[in-house]
């Protein structure tokens, strides 16, 4: 009878476990979408866009940083749906890519984020990105590279910044 008991106790934890780990928002976390795994993203790494993104239009925004990334090797985001939801897999992927070839010294806290990431990344790949396991993920990417040139965001077609030193180019008929 206790044999009994302590089995289907022991396949009750066990089913939770697999619950929670495979399925996130079970953890009641909010998911992520590509749009905010991007900036945060161009952020940490200390990604320069001139004019500043807030110069442009809400539509073009996505785009902007998603050019920007690529331009430092990190392509997961162009031609995609800013509001699609960010996977695990992809964020897993990500974090290789941005901290592959970086040695971090053993008294860094982030030498123990690899350990420390196993439970975020011990799921499903295509399970989505809860903010909090994003929020672990990017404490363990690296300080900005300070040498690290900024991006010339390409204006939009007809895009004229505000301000009063920008005077608009007349056409070559108008001379």
């Amino acid at each position: 009878m206790k044999r009994k008991i302590l089995y289907s106790i022991s396949l009750v934890v066990f089913i939770a476990a697999t619950w929670v780990i495979a399925f996130p928002f079970a953890r009641g976390e909010e998911s992520v979408r590509r749009v905010d795994v991007a900036k945060a993203i161009a952020e940490k790494i200390c990604l320069d866009i001139m004019p500043g993104v807030s110069d442009f239009p809400d539509e073009e925004q996505y785009e902007i940083i998603s050019n920007a990334l690529a331009s430092r090797g990190i392509d997961n985001f162009i031609g995609t749906n800013p509001d699609e939801l960010f996977t695990i897999g992809e964020i897993e992927g990500l974090y290789y890519l941005i901290t592959s070839g970086i040695e971090i010294d053993p008294s860094d806290p982030r030498a123990n984020c690899p350990v420390e990431l196993i439970s975020v990344f011990a799921v499903l790949p295509d399970s989505q990105l809860t903010s909090d396991d994003f929020q672990k993920v990017l404490e363990c990417l690296p300080d900005c590279d300070s040498g690290a040139q900024d991006y010339t965001a390409p204006p939009p077609p007809g895009f004229v910044p505000e301000g009063p030193d920008v005077i608009p180019e007349e056409s070559a008929g108008e001379i």
